[in-house]
């Protein structure tokens, strides 16, 4: 189902870029790997990111919380400056794509109560601008990371 939502995210980015926007971008990803047991979250987001990352603010956090700041991230208005596709972000498929995402999170993460929130400082695999959220969800087995940004 990751793959899906993945599809679905990178889509929705693409259409908040596109033709309309001014200076904005967005990119979003779900990693997922193996929950080893005895490794803490720190080392597991090394582990299945692949990559070596420097995190801090690394707290227990909900799904509640993680999916009204997905939410609030993709409803960035921006400035005159620096927006996203005007558009696309005021139609009613932007609404339908967003809840459908927003959906489609609830139902891949449902089963899990171990989320946590974190703040990547070093080897963050977008650029982060204007705004940018970073999960890591745990299940029995398997982990998962959400991470998103915009930039210019």
């Amino acid at each position: 189902m990751e793959t899906e939502l993945n599809l679905k995210l990178q889509e929705l980015c693409k259409n908040l870029g596109g033709a309309e926007s001014v200076n904005y971008s967005c990119s979003t990803k779900i990693y997922a790997g193996n929950w080893t047991e005895g490794k803490g979250p720190e080392e597991l987001l090394k582990e299945v990111m692949g990559t070596e990352l420097s995190i801090k603010n690394l707290k227990a956090s909900s799904l509640t919380l993680m999916l009204a700041v997905i939410r609030e991230s993709f409803l960035y208005l921006g400035d005159p400056g620096s927006h996203p596709n005007t558009e696309y972000f005021s139609s009613a498929p932007f609404g339908r794509d967003l809840e459908g995402i927003l959906t489609d999170f609830k139902s891949l993460f449902k089963d899990n109560s171990n989320v946590y929130s974190f703040y990547i400082l070093e080897g963050h695999p977008f650029y982060p601008v204007f705004w940018e959220f970073a999960f890591l969800i745990k299940s029995t087995h398997k982990a998962y990371i959400v991470i998103g940004s915009s930039s210019d």
